[in-house]
């Protein structure tokens, strides 16, 4: 089997993304995003129309809670459906994650644990279409993805602001 990539002419999403970020309490923050589209791809491969169109969607939600000033916990959800490509298509997939974040030295050091699909649900099939041949191609993950990142903040990119002058300000001292 040679697998090889070609620019078959076009494809084209249009719909609609749906936000919400609010704050449930001062400690509790939730941000989310669903988006509901049509997906459709023109083109002929080989000579052979392989034009199509699907509707679907994917959603995301992330869910952080602060323990303390310095301390972080992220709970998120990913959902993709499943869709088309230019010669088959691809099942829908989801993962649950968490992350802990911990700040030190006035936030200019960071230390984050992240774990991905926390609990084992990550998969995915895809399935590819041709002449006298069909393709099957499968991932799922063995064991839920640990990382632990540093970040360092050298300089924060913040401007300092300085007092006004009164005089440059045209204003009368007292």
């Amino acid at each position: 089997m040679i697998y090889s990539f070609e620019n078959i002419n076009k494809d084209q999403a249009i719909g609609v993304e749906l936000m919400l970020n609010m704050d449930l309490k001062k400690w509790w923050t939730i941000n989310s995003s669903v988006n509901v589209f049509n997906y459709s791809i023109d083109g002929t491969l080989y000579n052979k129309d392989i034009s199509s169109s699907t509707n679907t969607w994917n959603a995301r939600i992330n869910s952080t809670i602060k323990i303390k000033s310095d301390t972080r916990i992220q709970l998120s959800a990913n959902y993709d459906a499943a869709t088309i490509e230019a010669q088959g298509k691809e099942s829908a997939s989801y993962m649950i994650g968490i992350a802990i974040k911990q700040d030190f030295f006035k936030r200019k050091l960071s230390v984050t644990l992240n774990m991905r699909d926390v609990f084992n649900t990550w998969k995915s099939d895809s399935y590819t279409y041709g002449d006298n041949f069909i393709v099957h191609d499968g991932f799922k993950s063995k064991y839920p993805m640990l990382n632990l990142s540093l970040s360092y903040k050298i300089n924060n990119y913040k401007q300092k602001r300085e007092k006004p002058n009164m005089e440059q300000e045209g204003g009368e001292m007292e």
